[in-house]
């Protein structure tokens, strides 16, 4: 036996490769090749199955041979009657079905609500704008007074220079500052 393993040996590593390897690749793994046709068998049943409940649909109650439309009301809400039978032709506009019309007698009460609502709170925005406009004219009302005091102290202080104290005019020179910035801030308000 010795003799043999000095054959193996000398054959080297081509001669113990096994099946498949005179040609110089490795043979090809039966495992892999049944994966992959099991793999590409689910996903043509997987097309079929999907293309096959588009075109014809079946459930326990029926079978329809033909492309499946869907139908839809533009509202949405609890069918009470349905006004056609199975297998009959329909015609656009024919009345399939009839609503529940109390959910929708509510969603209309809701809407008009909401309406109203919107409503009264551009009322209210537009009584602010006014509010705030007639604010505006009472603070330029009152910066004009100011202005005149300031400027009617400042003439008689000129005049006569004891007739006015310093303070008096500068409180007078204040309060139409203070006007000013009422002013602003009512224009401010109006935008």
């Amino acid at each position: 036996m010795p003799e043999q393993d000095d054959v193996k040996q000398e054959a080297g590593p081509e001669a113990q490769a096994g099946p498949g390897a005179e040609n110089g690749k490795p043979g090809k793994d039966p495992v892999r090749t049944w994966t992959l046709i099991i793999l590409a068998a689910c996903v043509a049943l997987l097309a079929w199955y999907l293309r096959s409940d588009r075109v014809t649909p079946m459930s326990s109650q029926a079978r329809v041979h033909a492309l499946v439309v869907p139908i839809a009301p533009e509202v949405s809400g609890r069918v009470t009657s349905v006004s056609v039978s199975n297998n009959r032709l329909v015609a656009a506009g024919q009345e399939l079905f009839r609503l529940d019309e109390e959910q929708l007698r509510y969603a209309l009460q809701t809407a008009n609500a909401a309406l109203d609502q919107a409503y009264q709170g551009q009322g209210a925005a537009s009584a602010n704008v006014d509010a705030a406009r007639a604010s505006l004219e009472s603070a330029r009302a009152g910066m004009e007074r100011s202005r005149l005091d300031v400027e009617r102290m400042r003439r008689i202080r000129e005049q006569d220079p004891g007739a006015i104290s310093e303070r008096r005019l500068e409180s007078a020179e204040a309060s139409y500052v203070l006007s000013r910035g009422q002013v602003e801030a009512a224009q401010a308000a109006v935008q």
